[in-house]
């Protein structure tokens, strides 16, 4: 069931080709909401499923993986703000606020596929079945 929660195009598109980047880190915190809390909602707050949340794991290795999985999730926006903040990911120039089109560095696109990467590893760690294919 929580595997579910990395079914989205954020956890599957290669950063360079990632269409909305707002979107992107809203499917970040979503999913670190439904980790922590257990609760599955849509973007505008209708609940969706009611999960196991992190502090109801009773297995420690799975919580534990489950923890570092948060954490690696926490890791992959902190670096989205920070490479946001130092340009090298920077809105498109359009003058639109609310234009979800991005421009990047190549090495900024790395970096986040990297980040998400470790996410879905810490993820995989007591899931060992679970896989997410690039788009």
């Amino acid at each position: 069931m929580l595997a579910r929660a990395f079914d989205r195009p954020a956890f599957r598109t290669p950063f360079q080709q990632e269409g909305n980047l707002p979107a992107f880190l809203q499917a970040v915190e979503d999913t670190i909401r439904v980790l922590s809390t257990g609760i599955w909602q849509t973007r505008e707050g209708v609940e969706i499923h009611r999960l196991p949340s992190l502090h109801h794991i009773r297995d420690p290795s799975v919580r534990s993986a489950l923890e570092a999985t948060v954490r690696e999730l926490d890791h992959l926006r902190r670096r989205y703000k920070t490479l946001l903040s130092t340009g090298a990911i920077r809105p498109c120039g359009c003058g639109d606020p609310s234009c979800p089109t991005f421009m990047l560095t190549d090495a900024a696109a790395r970096e986040m596929d990297h980040a998400r990467d470790r996410v879905l590893t810490a993820f995989r760690k007591p899931y060992p079945s679970f896989s997410v294919t690039l788009e």
